[in-house]
């Protein structure tokens, strides 16, 4: 979970969650699937945004993430950023 912005009784935060394989399609098995979703507290309302899907070997190597302009990015194991 990562706080995006925070601003005097306002802020928004991004929740990144894994989704288990035994809910998935057997074709689909060979990536891990993250649920992606931002609570905005000025409208105290939970949106899903779209699923993150990534290579099995590949997955976010921290729950640190570092926040610029208004998007947040996410180091992965492969050394790229999300």
């Amino acid at each position: 979970m990562v706080v995006m912005s925070s601003k005097s009784l306002h802020f928004k935060i991004i929740r990144l969650s894994y989704i288990l394989s035994s809910d998935l399609l057997k074709d689909q098995v060979d990536y891990d699937y993250f649920h992606l979703e931002l609570f905005d507290s000025t409208t105290w309302e939970l949106r899903e945004l779209h699923n993150i899907q990534l290579p099995s070997s590949i997955y976010p190597v921290s729950d640190e993430a570092i926040i610029s302009g208004g998007v947040v990015y996410f180091l992965l194991s492969n050394y790229d950023i999300l």
